[in-house]
């Protein structure tokens, strides 16, 4: 029973040094958030990384499906889906 409160003062310390690195990651996580520089630079980043996924799915699946045009029944469907899939990537 003499050991409870010192263990009581310990854990309240450790709870207000917790909930003070906590704040300050918030105080951060708050100035970062409001910054419009850093919303400029991610909208950029994600329109080009959009840009360049679809660049590469487009082109993957018409390599993909150029071998197919050797079968007879396949080749026609395949042409026009090769051509559509180009005239929506330029």
């Amino acid at each position: 029973m003499e050991h409870e409160p010192i263990l009581d003062r310990e854990l309240a310390r450790q709870l207000t040094e917790a909930l003070r690195a906590n704040n300050e990651v918030l105080e951060r996580q708050l100035k970062f958030g409001n910054n419009w520089k850093i919303h400029v630079r991610n909208g950029l980043i994600q329109g080009f990384s959009f840009a360049v996924g679809a660049g590469l799915l487009v082109s993957t699946l018409v390599w993909a499906l150029k071998p197919l045009k050797g079968i007879e029944a396949l080749k026609e469907p395949i042409e026009q889906l090769s051509t559509d899939l180009q005239r929506r990537g330029r």
